[in-house]
C-alpha cells in the first residue's frame, strides 16, 4: 500500500469459470425436464419429420438426380453461355428423363407384372394338387407313416377351421381399418413426392447458393482447421454414398436384364415378375442374392420342378458373375466394408429406418465408420502414433516416452538380450538375482532395431 501501487484483480478467469459452469447447469436441467418428457419429445420430433416429409423428399430427388443434371449441363454448355438457362434447361430435363423413366417402367413391367401374379394364382391350386399327389404316392409306399399324417393333417385342419370361425371376424374390423389407413398414407406420399418433384427443381436450381450458406454458416461457428476437415469429410461422404447408389443401381438393372433374358431363353415362366424382383433386391448388399434366389425357385416350382431346377442353376450363375465380375468394375470398393459390418448395417438400418434403411443402411453405416475413424485417426495423429490398424495387430505394450508399438517380433531382441547376459555371467538375472522387469526389456529393445508392426 506504501509504494502507491493499486492491487488489480483480474476477473477473467472468475467469469469463465462461471459462465461454462451456467452451462453445465442449464444443460443438465435441459437433460432432467428431456428424460421426464422423453414421449412429448418423441412425438414433437416425430410431428416435425412429418411436417418435413415434403421439404426432405425433394432434397433426396435433388441430390439423387444432381449427376444427371451436372451431365446434361456439360453437354449444353457447350451450346448455351448463359448460367441460368443452361441449369434451367438441365434440372427440366433431368426430371422430365426422371419421369419418362418411371412411366416407361410402370407401362411395361405393371402389365407383365398383373399376368404373372395372375397366372402364379391359377396355377398354385394345380401345384398344390400336384404336391399332395406326390405325397400321397409317398405314403402309398410307406403305409407306416399314413396314420401319423393323418392324424397331424385332422388336428391341423380341426385347428385351421376353428381359426377361421373366431379369429377371422376379429381381426376383420381391424384388417379394414389397417387397410383405411394405408390408403390414406399412401394417398399423402404420392402428394408429398409430389411436392418433393417441385421443392427438387428449386433446390437444384440455387443449389449454388444453398451450399454457400452452408459453408458461411459453419466457418462462422469453427475455426478454419476444423472447418475445412469438416468439409473434407462431407466431401468424402458424399463419394462413398453417391458412387454406392449409382454403382448398385447400374448392376441392378444390368442383373435384372440378364435375368430375363436368361428366362425367355430357355422358357421359364413368371421372368417379368422374377427379373423385377432380382433386380430390386441386388440393391440390397449381401442379403438381396440370397432372397431373389430363394423366392424365384419357389415361384418357378409351383409351375415346374423341373424348371425351378434350372433358374436355380441359372440365377446362382447370374448373381456369382454379377457381384464378382460385373459389380467390382462399377461400383469398386467404394465402402470397404466386410461382410460382418455390412449384416450390422442392414440389421440396424432395417431396425431404424424400416425399408428406406434396408437400402441406405450400408452407405450410411460406411459414412459413419469413416467418420469415426477420421476423429480416431486425428486422436493418434496427435499423440504420434501410428493410424494403420495393421500396427497394432501384434502389439504388446506401447512405450509411454516415445508412443512406439512394441510386439512379438520383439521376442528375438529380446532373447538376444538374455544371450548376452548369460554370456556374462548373469543367466539372464540382474546383479541381484532378480528377473528384469518388462519395462527394463522394452526400454532395452527400444534401444535396439526394433519394428513396429
Amino acid at each position: 500500500m506504501g509504494d502507491g501501487k493499486k492491487n488489480s484483480w483480474d476477473i477473467k478467469p472468475y467469469l469463465a469459470v462461471g459462465l461454462i459452469v451456467f452451462l453445465v447447469a442449464a444443460l443438465l436441467l435441459i437433460l432432467y425436464f428431456f428424460l421426464l418428457r422423453v414421449d412429448s419429445a418423441a412425438s414433437g420430433v416425430k410431428s416435425f419429420f412429418h411436417a418435413m416429409e415434403a421439404i426432405i423428399i425433394g432434397c433426396v430427388i435433388a441430390y439423387l438426380v444432381n449427376p444427371v443434371v451436372k451431365w446434361i449441363e456439360g453437354i449444353l454448355g457447350k451450346f448455351i453461355q448463359k448460367k441460368g438457362v443452361k441449369r434451367g434447361l438441365s434440372v427440366g430435363l433431368t426430371l422430365l428423363m426422371v419421369i419418362l423413366v418411371i412411366a416407361i417402367l410402370l407401362a411395361i413391367v405393371v402389365p407383365q407384372l398383373i399376368s404373372s401374379v395372375y397366372r402364379l394364382a391359377v396355377r398354385m391350386p394345380r401345384g398344390l394338387e400336384d404336391i399332395m399327389l406326390w405325397v400321397d404316392n409317398r405314403l402309398e409306399e410307406h403305409p407306416e407313416l399314413s396314420s401319423i399324417i393323418e392324424d397331424q393333417v385332422g388336428n391341423l385342419n380341426d385347428f385351421v377351421q376353428n381359426a377361421v370361425w373366431t379369429q377371422v371376424p376379429k381381426y376383420a374390423s381391424r384388417l379394414m381399418a389397417y387397410a383405411s389407413g394405408n390408403i390414406r398414407y399412401m394417398t399423402g406420399a404420392l402428394m408429398n413426392t409430389f411436392i418433393g418433384f417441385i421443392v427438387a427443381v428449386y433446390v437444384q436450381v440455387d443449389k449454388e447458393k444453398f451450399m454457400g450458406q452452408a459453408k458461411k454458416l459453419l466457418y462462422a461457428i469453427l475455426p478454419p482447421r476444423q472447418g475445412n476437415w469438416v468439409l473434407r469429410l462431407f466431401r468424402k461422404s458424399h463419394e462413398i454414398f453417391i458412387d454406392f447408389i449409382v454403382g448398385r443401381v447400374i448392376c441392378a438393372v444390368i442383373l435384372g436384364i440378364l435375368v430375363f433374358l436368361s428366362m425367355c431363353i430357355f422358357k421359364i415362366p413368371y421372368s417379368p415378375i422374377v427379373s423385377v424382383l432380382a433386380g430390386i433386391m441386388s440393391l440390397v448388399p449381401f442379403f438381396g442374392q440370397f432372397i431373389t434366389i430363394l423366392t424365384g425357385t419357389l415361384i418357378v416350382l409351383i409351375d415346374s420342378p423341373t424348371k425351378a431346377i434350372i433358374f436355380l442353376i441359372i440365377i446362382i450363375i447370374l448373381t456369382q458373375v454379377t457381384g464378382n465380375i460385373i459389380e467390382p468394375k462399377v461400383v469398386g470398393n467404394t465402402i470397404g466394408l466386410s461382410p460382418f459390418w455390412i449384416i450390422l448395417a442392414i440389421l440396424l438400418g432395417s431396425g431404424l429406418f424400416g425399408i428406406i434403411g434396408v437400402f441406405a443402411g450400408v452407405p450410411l453405416f460406411a459414412i459413419v465408420l469413416y467418420v469415426v475413424g477420421e476423429v480416431i485417426n486425428l486422436i493418434l495423429k496427435k499423440k504420434k502414433m501410428p493410424t494403420s490398424s495393421g500396427d497394432y495387430r501384434d502389439a504388446v505394450s506401447v512405450d509411454i516416452e516415445t508412443g512406439e508399438i512394441l510386439n512379438r517380433k520383439s521376442d528375438a531382441n529380446l532373447n538376444g538380450i538374455k544371450d548376452i547376459r548369460e554370456g556374462d555371467g548373469t543367466d539372464g538375472k540382474g546383479s541381484l538375482g532378480e528377473d528384469p522387469s518388462d519395462e527394463d526389456r522394452c526400454k532395452e529393445v527400444q534401444g535396439g532395431q526394433s519394428t513396429i508392426p
